[in-house]
């Protein structure tokens, strides 16, 4: 066989093995969670909770991400988020990461994206957002700065 000939077949292979490869990483990694770093940074509370139902508003606290201060009141109660039914994320009954604000009375909101260049929270076609709890969405909350006091 002709040295031209063993450079074709070997280019044609490589490309065949590169598009599988593609093909793959496509199909592994479609759907995939990004948290939104500003929603958590302008969080007052961030929770992990069990979430039954998107058009109640009551959700049971599993773990309280943020602030250590809240976590013996929060864990294990179940607790009003006013406008869960207005959120973007739900799969599901299961649980969820929530980005909270306290409102007055206790009542608790999934906190917003904050407004920025190019970006009006304030449009009506605007929902926040909630995310499913996976180890990739803890890593990604573990890796987000926040103080380590807080008094909401």
């Amino acid at each position: 066989m002709k040295p031209a000939k063993v450079r074709l077949l070997v280019t044609v292979g490589l490309f065949v093995l590169w598009i599988g490869f593609l093909a793959y990483l496509a199909f592994a990694t479609r759907n995939p969670v990004v948290l939104s770093r500003p929603q958590f940074l302008a969080s007052a509370v961030d929770v992990i909770a069990e979430v039954d139902s998107q058009d109640a508003s009551a959700v049971k606290v599993q773990e309280v991400h943020w602030p250590a201060t809240l976590r013996d009141k929060l864990v294990g109660q179940t607790i009003r988020v006013g406008n869960l039914k207005d959120t973007v994320g739900w799969n599901g009954p299961d649980r969820y990461i929530l980005a909270l604000d306290i409102r007055p009375g206790g009542e608790f909101r999934v906190t917003p994206t904050p407004r920025s260049p190019g970006f009006d929270p304030g449009s009506k076609t605007y929902r926040p957002h909630i995310y499913p709890d996976t180890p990739e969405a803890r890593r990604q909350l573990d890796e987000i700065p926040k103080p380590s006091t807080h008094q909401p």
